[in-house]
């Protein structure tokens, strides 16, 4: 079997799993075998999931054909942007779920400790930080990890390729299930802000905005001032 076969069938398995895992039926099926346990699927789910990651690295066939070897300095560069992106990747969950929440450690706690999943209590739209701007800001990070390489086969440029390609489609999934879940909530939340990357008319709209209330302040202060000299002046 050739390098491009062998690695495609394990995109395909890493992509089921990760597909047909966060649907109603797998959910409902793991709850059943955790005997009625709902709030195990998140832990098992992830650990599936580093079982087909491992199984992918383990048996990944390399392609030998190098496409771009970046030299330095510029390869530093881009691999500070590769560290930066997994740094970023970690620091958003406190702008979207706990990590604990993603990984499913904090709901097996709970039930241990026989206190209620707040889950239950529903989702929200966070709009703070970089959700004001960019709806799901993980998978912007991961995009930016699978082509911030300074080395790039074609093996790895099919992973990229595909990684990319599915991390859009589980982007649009997530955004279809945001409309049907919030309705016009969620539809307005999409006039301000995008899917991946931020659009540059609203951050330089905020930027212009704090730039305003800054010289607004800047000018109230500086009226302030000769007000209250002017107060001791007359006592």
């Amino acid at each position: 079997m050739n390098w491009y076969t062998a690695n495609v069938l394990l995109i395909l398995l890493f992509s089921a799993q990760h597909s047909i895992g966060t649907t109603p039926w797998a959910k409902g099926f793991i709850a059943r075998l955790a005997g009625n346990r709902p709030y195990a699927w998140n832990a098992v789910y992830n650990v599936g999931t580093l079982a087909c990651m491992g199984l992918t690295w383990a048996l990944w066939q390399k392609s030998h054909i190098v496409l771009w070897d970046v030299q330095a300095p510029w390869s530093y560069a881009l691999m500070g942007v590769e560290a930066l992106a997994v740094v970023t990747f970690f620091y958003l969950f406190r702008f979207t779920q706990p990590f604990g929440e993603w990984i499913g450690y904090s709901q097996l706690v709970r039930a241990a400790r026989g206190l209620p999943d707040p889950k239950g209590q529903g989702y929200k739209i966070k709009t703070f930080g970089i959700k004001r701007y960019v709806r799901f800001p993980h998978h912007t990070m991961l995009i930016v990890i699978f082509w911030a390489l300074p080395y790039m086969t074609a093996d790895i440029m099919l992973f990229s390729i595909t990684a990319t390609i599915y991390t859009w489609l589980g982007s649009l999934h997530q955004d279809l299930r945001g409309k049907s879940y919030f309705g016009e909530q969620w539809v307005a939340y999409t006039r301000t802000s995008r899917m991946l990357f931020p659009a540059i008319e609203h951050v330089a709209e905020d930027i212009q905005n704090w730039s305003a209330r800054r010289r607004q302040r800047s000018l109230d202060r500086s009226s302030t001032v000769p007000a209250m000299e002017q107060a001791r002046g007359d006592t």
